[in-house]
């Protein structure tokens, strides 16, 4: 615990830490859990192999870096955005407002609370988002299949969804901008465009 700035370096199995005024950053040599993490203004955490984590939360920006990126099941990270550059698999739980998020060599998997913009998602094994209501996509690229499910599903004015296979599923509007080979697409109470 600290009321200023948290920056370490470590070799570690577990972390808890918490920056009551300041941002946290951790440069892990290989894998870390990170079972508690708050922090004031923003988290980074880079690892030379997996992250994995309980809980994460602060009001400002959380940046990701490793083999791997997950949540445990009830895990949980909590942000205003979220920026993820992992070589393998990603598989978040979220309660964050805008994702930056690519696997090189994986898939993405996020189940976000409540809305969600995605500002950008790359990746190599396709992709998944589940949101609690909306979700809004700037640019969405992967050559597999991509499945999204919210409240609604929109690309803004100028953004794209590039995948092989599109799934949407939506309670109200679907409205989206696709370069894609098929697509699977309903809305239980209003209309696909």
């Amino acid at each position: 615990a600290a009321e200023q700035e948290v920056d370490v370096r470590t070799a570690i199995a577990s972390l808890d830490a918490r920056s009551l005024q300041g941002s946290v950053t951790v440069t892990e040599t290989d894998s870390i859990r990170i079972d508690r993490l708050e922090s004031a203004l923003g988290v980074s955490v880079t690892a030379g192999d997996a992250i994995t984590i309980v809980s994460l939360v602060t009001p400002e920006q959380v940046e990701l870096i490793a083999r791997s990126v997950m949540t445990v099941e009830g895990g949980s990270i909590t942000a205003d955005r979220l920026l993820i550059d992992a070589q393998d698999d990603v598989s978040v739980r979220t309660t964050i407002g805008l994702l930056v998020a690519r696997s090189q060599s994986g898939s993405i998997e996020v189940v976000e609370s409540d809305s969600i913009v995605i500002d950008r998602l790359e990746a190599a094994r396709g992709a998944k988002v589940v949101a609690g209501d909306a979700l809004t996509i700037v640019s969405l690229v992967t050559p597999q299949a991509v499945e999204l499910r919210g409240r609604s599903v929109k690309t803004i004015e100028n953004g794209s969804i590039q995948a092989d296979r599109l799934t949407i599923a939506a309670e109200q509007e679907v409205d989206v901008r696709t370069a894609i080979a098929s697509l699977d697409a309903r809305s239980l109470q209003g209309s696909v465009t």
